[in-house]
């Protein structure tokens, strides 16, 4: 979108605020004016105001989200039990990964943020990333009604990516006057700054036939520093050679401090000889000294090392940042008008804007020779020889790989709505489109090779094969760049070299969709019990998706990255019903018992069509009980990025695992990629809930509400996109059951015999997620006091959150209680204390512990299983001489006390305040590491006590 176009939808959303002010002043006594709000279940498509979903939904209304003070609605989201910790900027939870910077993606159960549908007010929305999901925080704070998540399949409603349940925002359609805030927060520790302002406002005109509604949030986030700014000692995760483990008696993979990178330094290590008291290793001025290389552990550049300080502060993790900066604007206006009094119109627009500054996400380490003859003369002596191998850490050039991108996310909406007699009726028409602009800092290999070399760019030169002069001819020819010789010991401070050696990645993304739906809903009669329900409906939809890259990155000139073009659409074409029975009223051992029932027939034009339900049932025995289950089939279908996905391929050194093939058991470079497939058919889950809920309504536990949910989905095709090990596994597999090829790999006559890879998605995993959701409420008697508490307790039991690696492992790897996963038990639990417009909260949030590793790398090769799971010493059948073996594999649970509260200082003006992790609880140790080292889903808040404050105010 054009800046102009965005600036101009940013300034009529706060010309309508500004409107509504005047507007709220004139219509104070207008009661007639503000229509009554309409009722948006979630879970179903019924509207029936009597009838009562199967389906479990939990909500967290308006006033629930103020408490929490949230600079973005995933603030509050992350907090339910259900929600696995999502991708964000906060200092807690999963790493942000690149592509996605910082945004929140609802994750229910721990089955894929593909896996959970978000709407807002019913409707799907456009997506934020390449596979379709969306950001909450694209939606004003202060125009949330309340946030419904359906813990369970909801497809026969809402059609795809309903499977592990739904998140629908709904929002304050109907809102009257105006609200502000300002705010801002800080850690105890100085960083972590964070500032926001919440626009919302609403309007009627024309009498009360229009109303409006408009939002803007504004909240930047500064960031914090790398892990080592809270965590000293360099912690760190050693991989364990055998040899290593039999002759230390250390595990195979060791949590502990001190870990420094064993083969590279900031400027320069001469590896050659690392040994004899040589001077090897150089200062910023190019000074040389001798390197203590300690005990190493692995090889390469990404070895480690212990039992010295020759490298303190360069360990694999010093560029994890605990808190990524960004900002974020967001706007959204909404217009409905009553044509008649059973006919009404709307439009909806909603604009986004966020972005992420440069900053660190890797470090460049690498590895070239050098001509004995350039060595400093203080040092050359002591080496013979042509050359001499070095090692270094790019640290140039903000520090290693920077990466900074914008998004601009648009949608719109514009639909009616109409009645007529028991009946009301919907359509509608969406276009949205999201744009992001992705840049990250390349180091071109090749280039640098050259330029240590003394820009001897032939094949004369060491550092150089077939493959990266081709590379180095298409790098120069595209960009116009010449050589400038690079002196690699001491620090790189002239310019045109690191122009030379350096070139920025660029990366559009275009994701696209457009709807078509409509569909009715009413009660056309009525039983012995009361009316039936039916609703009806039919959509379609197309996405698109377009990435571009230059063409460097396809070229793979890059040592990380080599961002490719690809792209494609898939058109779906469905329609629903879905039907409630009241079948028992008013009787001794039912007070009412309703059924419900719901179908749905999808037809994509890619995957191909599939048909899903669901079936579920209310009983209420007696006043106050329900009982509720519900019985559902759900699907997936393959997303864009599934379908269409092209990564770049990466030279790797590669031993052939596959009996039977030439160059079995021989190492050599084959090329890795990740792919899509056209192939993929929708996923397939199979849903059972059931559970009750209770009400006291009398005696001493009178407005105590208690719900308790079991859930079981199993998810058949479920689709991944297995590592190179795995798809090895694979191959080996299906040419022992008698398959002449395999997916995705090359053979040939020569070397290894793998001319390349390619890691594709598959409908190869099953998933099962088994638990119990449970949330209790009360609202305590009078007590004789001014004011009023009240409690509100929501937690989730995790029993099953299992993987089966069909091809690859017969066993199912259980992740929950893991850090891949969820842990077993998670919730919180709220005490308010209100008296008039003032309040206190206190809120505890807390998680038992979790393993670290469950799955690691234990996967089938060369025919042969060897998938045992991770034990450390504590567990049975623990050998340290195992590749198995970890020194510790817990990391324990966490309560942690948040405090809120706001104050009246003049009518319709509050002031509030916030202190999260009031007792300033610090992760155990290694955890951080644990985060970065394998994106692990950690609960941990990282950056410990923190602090907001701001003032509120309704007009």
């Amino acid at each position: 979108m054009p800046k102009h176009h965005t600036m101009l939808m940013v300034t009529t959303t706060l010309a309508g605020i500004g409107l509504m002010t005047t507007s709220a002043h004139a219509q104070d006594t207008a009661p007639e004016a503000a229509k009554a709000a309409e009722i948006i279940v979630t879970g179903s498509r019924l509207a029936n105001p009597n009838f009562s979903s199967p389906t479990p939904v939990q909500t967290l209304n308006a006033e629930a989200i103020a408490q929490r003070a949230p600079v973005q609605i995933s603030d509050v989201v992350n907090e339910i039990p259900a929600v696995r910790t999502s991708r964000s900027a906060s200092g807690s939870g999963r790493v942000a990964d690149q592509q996605s910077g910082v945004q929140a993606l609802t994750d229910l159960r721990g089955l894929g943020d593909v896996r959970t549908l978000t709407l807002v007010n019913g409707h799907r929305h456009v997506g934020t990333v390449a596979s379709g999901s969306f950001d909450t925080n694209m939606m004003p704070v202060g125009l949330i009604d309340r946030v419904d998540v359906v813990t369970g399949g909801a497809s026969a409603a809402y059609g795809s990516d309903a499977v592990a349940g739904v998140v629908n925002f709904v929002l304050k359609n109907q809102m009257q006057g105006i609200t502000a805030s300002a705010q801002g927060g800080v850690t105890s520790r100085g960083d972590g700054r964070q500032y926001a302002i919440n626009l919302a406002g609403g309007t009627s005109f024309a009498d009360g036939r229009g109303h409006i509604i408009a939002g803007l949030d504004w909240g930047t986030t500064l960031g914090a520093g790398n892990i080592y700014s809270r965590y000293s000692d360099e912690q760190g995760l050693l991989s364990v050679s055998a040899a290593q483990r039999s002759s230390l008696g250390m595990a195979a993979q060791v949590f502990t401090t001190g870990v420094e990178l064993a083969n590279v330094t900031p400027y320069g290590l001469i590896t050659t000889k690392t040994t004899g008291g040589l001077l090897n290793t150089f200062d910023a001025a190019g000074n040389a000294s001798v390197f203590t290389q300690g005990t190493v552990f692995g090889s390469g550049t990404s070895a480690v090392m212990t039992g010295t300080n020759s490298n303190y502060g360069n360990s694999p993790y010093r560029f994890f940042q605990l808190q990524n900066k960004n900002s974020r604007l967001v706007a959204y206006g909404r217009a409905e008008f009553d044509i008649t009094d059973a006919w009404k119109v709307y439009a909806e627009l909603n604009y986004a804007h966020t972005s992420m500054p440069a900053q660190l996400t890797s470090s460049y380490l690498v590895s070239f020779q050098v001509p004995v003859s350039s060595l400093p003369t203080s040092v050359q002596s002591q080496y013979t020889g042509t050359n001499v191998s070095v090692g270094r850490i790019m640290t140039e050039n903000g520090g290693g790989n920077l990466t900074w991108q914008n998004l601009d996310m648009h949608d719109i909406v514009v639909g009616t709505k109409a009645s007529f007699g028991k009946w009301k009726a919907e359509a509608y028409y969406q276009h949205g489109w999201t744009h992001q602009d992705f840049n990250t800092t390349g180091l071109v290999l090749s280039a640098l090779y050259k330029a240590v070399y003394g820009c001897n760019g032939t094949a004369s030169n060491p550092n150089m094969t077939s493959n990266l002069l081709t590379q180095l001819s298409l790098y120069e020819s595209v960009t116009g760049k010449s050589c400038v010789a690079i002196n690699p010991f001491g620090a790189i401070t002239n310019s045109s070299a690191l122009n030379y050696i350096y070139n920025t990645q660029h990366q559009d993304t275009v994701i696209q969709k457009d709807v078509v739906s409509a569909s009715i809903s009413g009660t056309p009669f009525a039983l012995w019990a009361g009316d039936v329900s039916v609703a009806a409906g039919a959509e379609w939809r197309q996405d698109k998706l377009s990435v571009t890259s230059d063409a460097l990155g396809n070229g793979n000139v890059y040592s990380v990255g080599n961002f490719t073009t690809y792209g494609g659409k898939n058109t779906v074409k469905e329609g629903f019903l879905e039907v409630g029975l009241p079948l028992l009223k008013d009787l001794p051992f039912a007070r009412s018992l309703d059924v419900n029932g719901a179908v749905r027939r999808t037809d994509y034009a890619i995957s191909g069509a599939v048909t899903t339900w669901k079936g579920g049932a209310v009983w209420q025995p007696l006043d106050g009980l329900r009982l509720r289950a519900t019985w559902s089939r759900d699907i997936r279908a393959p997303n864009l990025s599934d379908l269409f996905f092209i990564g770049g391929a990466l030279p790797t050194s590669t031993t052939n695992n596959i009996p039977g093939t030439y160059g079995y058991n021989v190492t050599g470079t084959t090329n890795i990629y990740a792919s899509g497939n056209t192939n993929l058919k929708p996923e397939k889950a199979d849903t059972f809930t059931g559970g009750f809920t209770w009400a006291a309504k009398d005696g001493p536990l009178r407005g105590l509400r208690v719900a308790v949910d079991y859930y079981n989905i199993r998810i058949n095709g479920a689709i991944t996109r297995p590592t190179s090990a795995q798809t090895q596994s694979i191959c080996a597999g299906l040419l022992a059951s008698g398959a002449t090829s395999c997916p995705g790999i090359v053979f040939s006559n020569s070397g290894n015999g793998l001319v390349s890879a390619g890691n594709l998605s598959l409908n190869l995993n099953q998933l099962k997620a088994e638990g119990f959701d449970i949330e209790v409420g009360y609202r305590v008697p009078d007590l004789g006091i001014p004011g009023r508490f009240e409690l509100r307790a929501m937690a989730n039991r995790a029993l099953h959150l299992q993987q089966f690696l069909s091809l690859i492992r017969p066993e199912p790897f259980e992740t929950a209680g893991s850090a891949q996963g969820v842990p077993e038990w998670s919730g919180t639990l709220t005490l308010s204390y209100i008296l008039g417009k003032s309040g206190v909260d206190l809120q505890l949030r807390g998680f038992t512990g979790v393993k670290y590793d469950t799955l690691s790398a234990y996967t089938l090769t060369g025919g042969a299983t060897n998938g045992a799971q991770v034990v450390d010493p504590s567990d049975a059948g623990y050998l340290n001489t195992n590749a198995n073996s970890i020194n510790s594999n817990r990391l324990p649970g966490m309560v942690y006390t948040n405090i809120s509260g706001h104050v009246e200082l003049i009518k319709g003006v509050q002031l509030f305040a916030v202190i999260n992790n009031l007792f300033d609880r610090q992760p155990p140790q290694y955890a951080a590491i644990a985060v970065t080292a394998g994106s692990r889903n950690l609960n941990y808040d990282l950056l410990g006590r923190s602090y907001k404050l701001g003032v509120r105010a309704n007009f």
